[in-house]
Formats: C-alpha cells, structure tokens, sequence
C-alpha cells in the first residue's frame, strides 16, 4: 500500500510538471507574438516614413522640360577626347541626370 501512494505521488508530480510546462511555453508563445505584433507596427511606421520621404523627393524632381534645360545647358553634346555623342540624358561622367539627383537627394538625408 505505501508502494501506491508512493507511485500516485510521482503521477502528481508529473501532472504538476506538465502543467507548469505548458503555461511557460503559452507565456513565452504570447511574448513571442507580442513582439512580432510590435515588430510588424515598427516595420509598418518606418515603411510609412520612407514612403513619405520618397513621395516629398519625388515631388521635388524636376520635370522633364527642366531636365532637358539642364542638359542643354550643362552637358556638351559631343564628348571631344572621342568625338562621341553624350546621350542627353547624361552628365559628362555618362550617369543618368535623374540617377544623380536621386544620389544627391539621398546624400542630403
């Protein structure tokens, strides 16, 4: 008799171990999910805020009536060590005049 109450001691024990397991692993499972939850809000103001920034760049881009003006103005046609055309759309050094105000802007954040 004293074997039956020693053994229905260790199923208690183990029961009690069970449970306690289980309710660590559900604490850590919703900490888990609450920091993936802020993560995610993290993640979706930053997204916001670059967009943002790439929306208020975009609308300080010069249209393409100033580009070609710019071009005219600032880029020989005619590259004179080769005796090649610039595409107009390039600066002396062959970048896109759009790719190099895109840097620049970038450069000033």
């Amino acid at each position: 008799m004293h074997n039956i109450g020693h053994a229905s001691h260790g199923v208690m024990f183990a029961i009690s171990n069970s449970i306690k397991a289980r309710e660590t692993l559900r604490v850590m499972l919703e900490m888990q999910k609450r920091q993936r939850i802020e993560t995610a809000e993290r993640f979706q103001r930053h997204l916001d805020q670059a967009l943002d920034v790439l929306q208020q760049a975009a609308q300080t881009l010069p249209d393409e009536s100033q580009l070609e003006l710019m071009n005219k103005l600032l880029i020989p046609q005619q590259d004179t060590l080769r005796g090649e055309e610039i595409p107009k759309d390039t600066d002396i050094s062959g970048c896109s005049i759009k790719d190099k105000l895109m840097c620049d802007i970038i450069d000033a954040m």
